[in-house]
Parts: C-alpha cells; structure tokens; sequence
C-alpha cells in the first residue's frame, strides 16, 4: 500500500506491506483534507491496483472551543501536576 495528499502531483510515500492502521502527516494549514491510498494485490491472476480515498475536515482546537488558550493551557497544566490519568472521574478533561 501507498498513500499520498492529493492527485495533482503530490508525492506518494514507499509501498509497504499492508497494516491496518498508518501514521500520516497531512498536508499544511486547516480545512478540507484528502488522503488517497493505493492498495496492490498480488495473486495467482497478476496484480491489480485498487485505490481508494477519505477526506478529513481539519481544524486547530482553538477553533473548537470557546475557551481562552491560555485558560485551555492552565487546565492542561493542572490536569498534568495533579495526576489526572487517575482522577475518579475525568470524563472530558484534555478535551476542547
């Protein structure tokens, strides 16, 4: 499989063996987003290139949130210094 950020050009990564999960930069600034992805199939008839693709809408946090980043960066901050992972109850916490 292969993956690229658009068709006009843009350059695909290595082929590598199937996974089911990819790490991927898109590409820069926010707004509509499309990977393509290129999976090939080798079998007993050839090979065959199948290609498919997903758009992702992208936005920074601070565009999703009516909170300050300086008040978002303070809850970060007390969150992390008192052990947050465990509090009880921290549904919703880190979230914008």
């Amino acid at each position: 499989m292969r993956f690229q950020n658009d068709t006009t050009g843009g350059s695909r990564s290595d082929r590598e063996i199937f996974a089911t999960t990819k790490a991927w930069t898109l590409s820069a600034g926010t707004g509509l987003k499309t990977v393509y992805v290129e999976f090939d199939t080798n079998n007993t008839t050839g090979t065959a290139e199948i290609s498919s693709n997903d758009t992702i809408i992208y936005v920074l946090p601070s565009m999703c949130s009516d909170i300050s980043q300086a008040e978002c960066d303070s809850l970060v901050a007390l969150y992390n210094n008192t052990n947050g992972a465990n509090w009880t109850n921290d549904t919703n916490w880190l979230q914008t």
